[in-house]
């Protein structure tokens, strides 16, 4: 069972979505963490396709903002 879930939201973040998974992994690993990434994706640009590379599970929102439910 996943102990920690880390969700990052996103909008065109391909210049730094690839350091942030990094250093999350790398918590989970010097911690000895059974963690997930989910990035909740609504860019026009690479974020997802870095994310995924990357193992972090991508959430593609179709509607955007906070009262969308």
């Amino acid at each position: 069972m996943t102990e920690v879930s880390v969700v990052i939201p996103t909008k065109n973040e391909g210049k730094s979505i690839g350091e942030c998974i990094e250093k999350i992994q790398k918590v989970f690993n010097e911690h000895h963490i059974d963690g997930e990434i989910l990035v909740a994706d609504n860019s026009t640009d690479n974020t997802p396709k870095i994310a995924k590379s990357m193992r972090a599970k991508v959430i593609v929102q179709d509607e955007h903002g906070y009262g969308n439910f």
